[in-house]
């Protein structure tokens, strides 16, 4: 089945309790994330992706991992 939306979260390292938006969006078969999936900040951050598909499982993810404050 085809991916029909991104779930997306963001984690400070930081402070991993502190909520820095995120979100389900449509996948429109990019692979850039839509401005408001999601709040960027100027920490150490973990993004992570879900790819769900129509029926709502899970077909795929993926994880980044970034130091504080990229150049």
């Amino acid at each position: 089945m085809r991916s029909k939306a991104l779930k997306v979260s963001l984690t400070d390292r930081d402070v991993p309790s502190f909520n820095h938006g995120g979100g389900t969006v449509q996948y429109q078969g990019s692979n850039i994330i839509p401005v408001g999936a999601h709040l960027w900040m100027d920490t150490g951050y973990t993004i992570k992706v879900k790819a769900i598909d129509t029926s709502g499982a899970v077909v795929g993810s993926g994880e980044k991992t970034s130091s504080c404050c990229p150049q």
